[in-house]
């Protein structure tokens, strides 16, 4: 019942300001898509492509969105082990179906080369969490840099009570192993 007067209150508010949040936006403009048709097909002619940054984060609505003004001319790019925005009821399913779909279709690609990492620090990333997601790909170094003098990876041990002992090296990291903490 409170949520419900909240709701309520709020709406008036808004209306009240001849106002609307994020939400509203989203809504108002798939509603009119919907009731005028015309207006969705023209935003369809009006695009030679139509390209989605971020698609893990998501939401329904958003991809409701999406395919009322898209005539299979959309990209989208996205990475599900970055969604962050769960808050805003973004849902990485949407990125997950959609990719299944387009994988089911041939219309997938996979993007691995990295241009902004050096070769060690793409290394320590795939050691340290190609084991634990599947849908982790390999990070390959797409400049050839020459092997730094120093190293570039450093590994912080932050909580010690979680450390097991192993030494760096024990985790798979390519990291040199290292002399035990000192307490």
């Amino acid at each position: 019942e409170l949520l419900g007067r909240y709701a309520d209150a709020y709406a008036a508010a808004k209306r009240a300001r001849a106002g609307v949040d994020f939400d509203d936006l989203e809504l108002l403009a798939r509603d009119l898509l919907v009731r005028e048709p015309a207006i969705a097909a023209g935003y369809r002619g009006r695009f030679e492509r139509i390209m989605v940054d971020e698609f893990q984060d998501t939401n329904p609505l958003q991809l409701e969105l999406l395919e009322l003004v898209a005539r299979d001319n959309a990209c989208t790019v996205g990475d599900e082990l970055q969604a962050i925005y769960a808050f805003r009821h973004a849902d990485v399913e949407v990125f997950r179906a959609r990719r299944a779909r387009l994988e089911a279709a041939g219309r997938t690609a996979t993007l691995a080369t990295n241009f902004r990492s050096r070769p060690e620090i793409l290394r320590a990333l795939n050691g340290a969490f190609g084991s634990l997601h599947d849908h982790w790909v390999d990070l390959r170094p797409g400049r050839d840099d020459a092997p730094a003098p120093e190293p570039v990876v450093e590994l912080l041990i932050t909580d010690a009570d979680a450390w097991n002992g192993d030494a760096p090296g024990a985790l798979g990291l390519g990291l040199p192993a290292a002399s035990p903490l000192k307490q």
